[in-house]
């Protein structure tokens, strides 16, 4: 969902430059590894290439205000509020945050795994809300492909409409929000 979700805010407006930014911020993460770690090798092309990736990288940092995330240098502070920019604030909030919750084993995540009014453990996976779980997965998918065959040109303009069919006929509509050259939101289906 993370990946899709930047990929729709990439897309939605100034495409080129976002993208630039999202590949320069992987550049400025790779710098700060190597200043935590500089002894990684100590061949001469190692120690030349990382001298490149340190000066590249503080000219980059005066594009990101928050080092921690790619996309603060366009005022975005965090996933969620690109979320809320593509229009998938709901799946931000109910999908990975509450998934959030199981990874950074919180209250709310480790209840479902650890009864606290009997003596049971459940340390497997349960069978319990897959059909939500699998409901977002597969709209997710389907959106994704959308949008990845609306940029790359791929030619599955048929498949993708049997899938959305499908979808429709088991699960109910499915909206999916395109963006044209210009940035402007589309109404797909």
């Amino acid at each position: 969902m993370e990946s899709l979700i930047t990929a729709l805010f990439i897309a939605k407006n100034d495409s080129a430059s976002r993208a630039e930014r999202w590949a320069q911020h992987g550049e400025l993460q790779k710098a700060r590894l190597l200043k935590k770690y500089p002894n990684l090798s100590s061949t001469p092309e190692y120690k030349e290439a990382g001298a490149k990736l340190l000066a590249h990288s503080e000219q980059l940092e005066s594009l990101f205000p928050d080092l921690r995330f790619w996309a603060s240098g366009f005022h975005k502070g965090s996933l969620r509020d690109l979320a809320k920019d593509v229009d998938m604030l709901w799946h931000y909030d109910m999908i990975y945050w509450s998934g959030s919750q199981n990874t950074h084993a919180s209250a709310i995540g480790v209840a479902q795994y650890v009864a606290v009014d009997r003596p049971i453990y459940n340390f497997a996976l349960s069978s319990a809300n897959v059909r939500a779980e699998m409901v977002a997965c597969c709209e997710l998918l389907v959106r994704a492909l959308y949008l990845l065959n609306g940029c790359c040109k791929l030619g599955l303009e048929k498949l993708l409409e049997e899938l959305i069919t499908e979808y429709t006929a088991a699960l109910g509509p499915l909206v999916i929000n395109t963006y044209s050259r210009e940035g402007e939101a589309e109404q797909g289906e």
